[in-house]
């Protein structure tokens, strides 16, 4: 199984979860959570790390976390090697705790962290164990609300983006998580990049250019054909937009009635990429890969006897970088 690439670089965010083997239990005591905790406190001090958000659950944890050393997997390997040897002696069991190896998506604090503060606040509430965020005990939560911190949590970065100022930002903090509950909010990383990167198509790129590029060709590395894409995806819509004058709606939507201006996307990306069928068809509105390939197949069979076809396929690939 291709493994994730760990993308490692100075001031980096990332929001990491890690699981439960077989998403069993890694939590079976207060004592336990305080035991996480101690171990959490002492990475920090250790590898110079910040943690602006933190949940642990019963089966899995969140964190969302900054290194400002470029140190993400030295931090969550000895987080997750010394609180697996503790439960291990502790409850006399052998073997992994934790599923695999930790999940680390890196985020753009200035567009997602609020959000991501949020989603992560709200778990218990989601999962069913607390009716609200404040009587999870095992959370991050009221140290932004009301101040009761633990010592584990920096505050500042995220109530900095509250309007109104620090001093009103604890309550303009929990009026934001509480405008979550009850309702159904958006999963601020319901679609990263490459399985890698949250943040805009300029974010993405600017994480891109701090990588090896020989670590993303290795056949290992998952995601290496989105990651290693010559042309960026958004860039190619956009000069579908501006060629055939629809908007980046009419060009993703699964049903369309330009379907020429989405055709053409897919050919070009096709081109200019190595997005897979199934990449596209992902971002496509979730067609399928075979709709895909055929969307393909009919642009590059009439654009050499369609001249208007031709020159708009020709002009949306002056347009492209790369």
């Amino acid at each position: 199984m291709a493994r994730p690439l760990r993308i490692e670089y100075e001031g980096a965010f990332y929001h990491v979860t890690s699981r439960g083997n077989d998403r069993q239990a890694i939590v079976f005591g207060d004592r336990d959570a305080a035991k996480w905790r101690e171990y959490l406190a002492a990475a920090i001090v250790k590898y110079g790390c910040r943690v602006h958000a933190y949940v642990l659950m019963t089966n899995h944890y969140h964190l969302v976390i900054e290194t400002p050393r470029a140190n993400l997997s030295h931090v969550m390997h000895f987080l997750n090697g010394s609180y697996t040897t503790y439960i291990n002696v502790k409850h006399q069991r052998s073997g992994h705790l934790f599923q695999g190896r930790f999940k680390a998506l890196v985020v753009d604090r200035d567009a997602y962290l609020l959000e991501l503060s949020r989603y992560v606040h709200l778990n218990p509430v989601r999962a069913g164990l607390s009716a609200r965020p404040e009587g999870y005990p095992f959370s991050s939560y009221r140290a932004f609300v009301v101040g009761a911190g633990d010592g584990l949590v920096t505050t500042e970065t995220t109530l900095g983006l509250m309007p109104g100022g620090l001093a009103r930002a604890p309550d303009a903090y929990r009026r934001f998580v509480e405008a979550g509950l009850g309702h159904p909010i958006g999963d601020p990383l319901a679609q990263p990049y490459g399985g890698l990167i949250v943040g805009s198509a300029e974010f993405v790129r600017g994480v891109l250019n701090r990588v090896d590029r020989r670590r993303l060709t290795k056949t290992e590395v998952a995601g290496r054909r989105l990651l290693t894409c010559d042309v960026d995806r958004e860039d190619v819509v956009r000069a579908v937009s501006e060629v055939f004058r629809v908007t980046r709606a009419e060009i993703l939507a699964a049903r369309t009635p330009h379907a020429d201006a989405r055709n053409v996307a897919i050919h070009v990306l096709k081109r200019r990429t190595g997005l897979t069928n199934r990449n596209l068809g992902q971002f496509f509105g979730g067609v399928g890969p075979s709709a895909v390939a055929q969307a393909a197949r009919r642009v590059a069979a009439r654009v050499g006897g369609d001249r208007w076809l031709a020159t708009m396929v020709n002009r949306v690939l002056s347009q492209v970088k790369g």
